[in-house]
């Protein structure tokens, strides 16, 4: 079968690289018939840039601007409407350039025998591109986001599974075992090799929080924290090592302050 018969939507998502290089290209996401090498969908790291690709009857993907850097986070949405992707990170769109073939929106509908679904490498007949870094809360929509769903989500730090028509959601958040739970659809994903499980503090673009002791629309940043403390919300995520046939699977603990976003554009 082919995976979500979708001819557009949206895939979302945070993830913290720990190499942006060219060699090898890190897959964050990736669709695909494992009986070809030549049929698959994917969302990549690559030389500092964000990549959509397609690669069925023609080889189409496009890239972001170079300023994805190591060891910060960053939130990803990657929206097709049918006939064009559109690119946005950390709530800002990006102007993408088409490296090969024409930016032409295919999604998972312009497949054919796609038969699995992988998080973190590039799965054909074989699997490699391993994503060395973490990723955290995977979303599937058949929804497109409009910028201010994106720019939300990306504030708010979590999936509204009520906005845009989720289908598929891995939060990541089970801490312990071997499977990544689908908290809307019936996909769950199966970590192989069986890896430990990891927390890391997430904000955005990973900028210091404020210092200084000023207020923030009329509360200090101490009563902020103390509020936040106890309703943040507890993202999950998947780590995996710089082995390129090895990985890990973990949990991210996010804590996401209002300083946080008041000091850095989301």
């Amino acid at each position: 079968q082919t995976y979500w018969p979708y001819s557009s939507g949206t895939i979302s998502g945070w993830f913290k690289a720990d190499d942006v290089s060219s060699g090898p290209d890190s897959w964050i996401f990736c669709s695909s018939d494992t009986a070809a090498d030549i049929d698959f969908m994917g969302i990549v790291v690559i030389s500092g840039k964000l990549r959509i690709q397609h690669r069925e009857t023609t080889n189409d993907y496009v890239d972001t601007p170079a300023i994805l850097e190591v060891g910060k986070w960053y939130h990803f949405a990657v929206v097709s409407d049918s006939s064009d992707w559109f690119i946005w990170i950390n709530g800002v769109s990006q102007t993408l350039t088409v490296v090969s073939g024409s930016n032409n929106g295919n999604w998972f509908a312009d497949g054919s025998g796609w038969d699995n679904l992988v998080i973190g490498a590039r799965e054909r007949s074989s699997t490699d591109k391993f994503f060395k870094g973490i990723i955290s809360n995977i979303a599937i929509r058949t929804g497109q986001l409009t910028a201010a769903q994106i720019i939300a989500e990306c504030e708010q730090g979590y999936v509204d599974t009520a906005v845009g028509g989720v289908v598929n959601y891995w939060k990541m958040d089970e801490g312990t075992g071997i499977l990544l739970a689908d908290s809307v659809g019936s996909d769950t994903l199966i970590m192989s090799p069986v890896g430990a499980w990891k927390k890391d503090i997430y904000a955005p673009a990973d900028a210091a929080p404020t210092q200084q002791s000023t207020d923030v629309s009329g509360l200090s940043l101490t009563t902020i924290h103390t509020r936040l403390e106890n309703t943040n919300p507890i993202l999950g995520g998947m780590v995996l090592d710089e082995q390129s046939i090895d990985y890990t699977a973990g949990g991210i603990l996010r804590q996401l302050t209002q300083s946080y976003l008041r000091a850095n554009q989301c």
